[in-house]
């Protein structure tokens, strides 16, 4: 696989998807603002603007290094930026992340996201599998997984700890074989 670079742009129908920039910071802060919005992940709130950069200050260097691609999908029209989706590789395989700003939750922008990040995978990357995991109870993110070709694989009682609990999680996981049948049988729908 050749390097990916760093203006790499991906167009969805309504989307636009680039590599996260610093000056999106604003954008990140105000969505962890809103109550619950960091629940289900297993980053914290941050609390200062401050450590929020210090969070995401590495994409570029995972991008060149080829083991992480941070995008952030923007309204095609307005550029306003929506929310963030990564693939990146973790625990031996590729897996596949995603939020929304609660603002703009509901739309379809997720599902619209990861479905433009599932064909990077699979024909740019060349990946033949890609796995996500959410909290059990976020069926919001379970649907839109399910909505692009995820199938449930297994449980996991002791996800991750935050705040000294374990969340549980759900892992699901798509091959390129499913994607590639998924595609087949959406076009011949059409």
């Amino acid at each position: 696989m050749d390097l990916v670079p760093l203006d790499y742009r991906i167009e969805t129908e309504r989307l636009t998807l680039r590599m996260s920039q610093p000056d999106e910071t604003d954008f990140v802060w105000d969505a962890t603002r809103y109550a619950g919005f960091n629940d289900g992940m297993m980053w914290n709130k941050p609390e200062s603007k401050e450590e929020l950069d210090a969070f995401v200050g590495n994409v570029p260097e995972r991008w060149r290094s080829g083991d992480g691609y941070l995008f952030t999908f923007r309204d095609k029209t307005s550029g306003q930026p929506l929310g963030r989706i990564v693939i990146e590789r973790r625990c031996g395989g590729w897996n596949a992340g995603f939020w929304t700003h609660p603002k703009y939750q509901g739309a379809g922008y997720a599902s619209e996201a990861l479905a433009a990040i599932l064909e990077f995978a699979f024909e740019t990357l060349g990946l033949n599998q890609v796995s996500a995991c959410h909290a059990d109870w976020n069926i919001a993110s379970r649907t839109v997984l399910e909505r692009c070709g995820f199938r449930f694989k297994v449980h996991i009682e002791e996800g991750f700890e935050k705040d000294g609990e374990w969340i549980a999680q759900d892992s699901l996981a798509i091959t390129r074989d499913q994607w590639l049948a998924n595609r087949c049988s959406e076009k011949t729908a059409s």
